[in-house]
């Protein structure tokens, strides 16, 4: 069994054994992330660490100087950086590499359900299969064309 000793609100010190019959000692279950010489408000339920934006923006952890948290990133970043933007265009492009990326995997998946050996499953029509395969290759082909075939960007 592990427990916390916690004084003036912060976690002074953390042992392995049976919890002391005192005010100051607490359980805690064996997957806790507590480490000594932190303050008690940095814990969240079963003693696992809050989110770092969510422990700024309550002031229980101070910004450095000359820096702001940015919530998109998940870390600090020098103030007078611009904050990334993501517009509708940006995130309409990423979706169609992804659909171009899912298609390309869909038809890579049934490629061997074409062999002249393939044995169909109970309720599997071998025609149904070549006419989505078809429908996902000009899909994708379309994509291609309208230049979605790259990688993602953040």
């Amino acid at each position: 069994m592990m427990y916390a000793k916690i004084d003036n609100g912060k976690v002074s010190s953390v042992h392995s054994g049976t919890v002391p019959n005192s005010k100051n000692a607490v359980a805690l279950p064996d997957d806790h992330q507590v480490i000594p010489d932190t303050d008690v408000q940095m814990y969240g339920d079963r003693w696992h660490r809050r989110p770092m934006g969510e422990l700024v923006q309550e002031g229980i952890i101070d910004t450095p100087e000359g820096l702001v948290w940015d919530d998109i990133l998940g870390d600090f970043r020098p103030q007078d950086t611009v904050e990334p933007e993501l517009t509708l265009e940006h995130i309409y492009r990423n979706k169609r590499i992804e659909r171009l990326y899912f298609l390309r995997a869909k038809l890579s998946a049934t490629d061997h359900k074409l062999f002249a050996d393939y044995d169909p499953k109970p309720g599997e029509d071998v025609e149904v299969i070549k006419r989505q395969r078809h429908e996902w290759r000009e899909e994708a082909r379309q994509l291609i064309a309208d230049g979605y075939d790259e990688e993602p960007t953040e």
